[in-house]
């Protein structure tokens, strides 16, 4: 893992927690240069993880930050977009948009255990394309992070488990249709790569 969280308190210490966590060796680099060394260090490795959180969505510098990494980019390079699962569909459009620049390939959506239905945060991911590949359900690094199933997501929220939620009626739904839509957006990308 390479950090580049050079803004927010305590941010190095918790990455290095989550490197010790995963088994993962984790350096912290302050700019675009320096994160091409160490990126030239990885090769080796099969995944190289740049964190480069520490931003506000509406600062300036965070525009600069993914202009250069762009610049940076390597033909194996994957963006990874992090969306919490409880945003709006503003906070949505608004995030997507912000962070479209770094032309995200993917996405991961966090914090669906605090949620009671995923409608906005699926919704984002079909109306934006975004293909699904992480999800979390608790705040477990190695337990919760899974790889992203709409399926189980909806299934989570219509079982008697779930936050409230009903049963599914029989027959076909908006929601199936979502759920196909989704599960063949992350086959042509799987297939793509």
């Amino acid at each position: 893992m390479i950090g580049m969280d050079n803004q927010r308190v305590g941010a190095q210490d918790q990455l290095r927690l989550y490197g010790q966590l995963l088994g993962m060796p984790v350096r912290f680099v302050q700019d675009g240069a320096a994160l091409e060394k160490a990126l030239s260090e990885f090769t080796d490795k099969s995944l190289v993880v740049v964190d480069t959180g520490g931003y506000s969505g509406r600062d300036q510098e965070l525009q600069s930050l993914l202009r250069e990494l762009m610049e940076l980019a390597i033909a194996e390079l994957q963006t990874v977009l992090v969306l919490p699962a409880y945003g709006s569909p503003q906070f949505y459009r608004d995030t997507v948009s912000r962070y479209r620049i770094s032309i995200p390939q993917a996405c991961a959506v966090t914090h669906l255990d605090s949620i009671r239905q995923p409608g906005p945060v699926l919704s984002c991911l079909l109306e934006q394309q975004l293909n699904g590949v992480l999800q979390s359900f608790g705040p477990g690094i190695g337990s919760d992070l899974e790889s992203f199933d709409p399926g189980r997501v909806l299934a989570r929220f219509q079982s008697p488990s779930g936050a409230g939620c009903t049963q599914p009626s029989t027959g076909s739904t908006q929601h199936d249709h979502a759920i196909d839509s989704i599960q063949n957006r992350k086959q042509d990308a799987s297939h793509a790569g």
